[in-house]
């Protein structure tokens, strides 16, 4: 495997080369989902940015779906009151 800077990655199999260039892309063939984001704004009349962030952080690893994806190796979140 080696890199292309901006064009992407070059694999060679079996004396093919294929070209990967969305390398952003959140589902690998053969890997599953690789990364997942997570994107919440919210208005809450009287609470504390540090509170909401604490709360969104609490909801990311305690809700259904989050344990039932739990496997998937990077999940960020991104919290913020409008």
């Amino acid at each position: 495997m080696s890199a292309n800077s901006s064009a992407g990655v070059s694999v060679t199999i079996d004396e093919h080369v294929v070209n990967l260039t969305n390398l952003n892309k959140v589902f690998w063939p053969g890997e599953g989902i690789t990364k997942g984001a997570l994107s919440v704004k919210a208005t809450v009349p009287g609470i504390e940015a540090a509170a909401f962030n604490e709360a969104a952080e609490t909801a990311k690893q305690n809700c259904p779906v989050s344990k039932a994806l739990a496997g998937i190796p990077e999940v960020s979140l991104d919290a913020s009151l409008a």
